[in-house]
């Protein structure tokens, strides 16, 4: 297995956005499209279960997230 697809433990934070979920309702996905699209589900992870992901890779998904929306929809 490689090291992106191990289970998270409490003291390394998770920093790869292609990680992927072996377990949940988002098995199979990437982290960085799960942070995208479900923030609350990955805040509930984190809170609840040793699951931790680095803060400033949720930034950074969070940005792009809305540059992205932004240049969709054409907001400034």
């Amino acid at each position: 297995m490689s090291r992106s697809n191990q289970q998270p433990t409490s003291k390394e934070p998770i920093r790869d956005p292609n990680w992927k979920f072996t377990f949940g309702k988002y098995k199979g996905n990437v982290l960085s499209e799960v942070i995208a699209c479900d923030r609350q589900y990955i805040n509930g992870l984190m809170e609840n279960t040793d699951f931790d992901v680095y803060c400033d890779l949720l930034e950074d998904v969070e940005e792009r997230y809305q540059e992205g929306m932004r240049q969709l929809f054409g907001k400034t």
